[in-house]
């Protein structure tokens, strides 16, 4: 009867601190962001106010950033992206690495448009493996890693925005009437450095 109760008693003085630390015990914090669903799909909107890594765009409660409505764009700034140092650091790597592709791209179509007397290729696949080893592939935040070229025969407007498609792989221009042929872009509204990615 005595170990009873002195079972009892050890039990009523440690069910306060099991409670305590129980329910002083930080909650899980998943990491929160959406993939995109398909090449051609853009990420879903999250809810209003709220920052994502490397995911959909948010907007502050009064609607688009300054640095959006200044370029008409509706991307997400990945300069400061938010989150602790490896994610941002990892935001930051992907997308120089992407840049870094981007500037090895021109510069084969340079060397083609060289080669066959003021021609650009096509296509991207027309650059390998004699002028280009392979189309690289890059992997934005937000979106799946990719080498897919989206290619325009016909551009109307030197507005590339009208025919951005977002889908985070390559967006090559390929008609021969339009200024901006052989032109290589990201195709992404996502903001790096005050530009969308497209305008880098």
């Amino acid at each position: 009867m005595k170990n009873m109760k002195t079972l009892l008693a050890a039990a009523a003085l440690l069910f306060p601190l099991c409670a305590e630390a129980q329910y002083s015990r930080p909650a899980a914090n998943p990491r929160v962001g959406t993939e995109s669903t398909g090449d051609e799909t853009p990420a879903a909107r999250p809810q209003t106010g709220k920052k994502t890594i490397g995911g959909a765009v948010p907007l502050p409660a009064g609607g688009q950033s300054e640095r959006a409505q200044a370029s008409g764009s509706d991307g997400e700034d990945l300069s400061n992206p938010a989150g602790n140092r490896f994610e941002v650091l990892m935001i930051k790597s992907r997308v120089g690495a992407a840049l870094g592709s981007l500037s090895s791209v021109r510069s084969s179509l340079m060397i083609y448009y060289g080669d066959t007397e003021g021609n650009f290729p096509p296509d991207l696949q027309t650059l390998a493996p004699k002028w280009a080893d392979s189309i690289p592939e890059i992997e934005i935040p937000g979106y799946k890693k990719t080498n897919k070229v989206t290619i325009i025969k016909v551009l109307k407007t030197m507005n590339l925005r009208k025919v951005v498609r977002n889908t985070g792989g390559w967006l090559y221009i390929a008609d021969p009437k339009s200024k901006r042929w052989g032109d290589v872009v990201i195709d992404s509204v996502k903001i790096y450095k005050g530009k969308p990615l497209y305008e880098q």
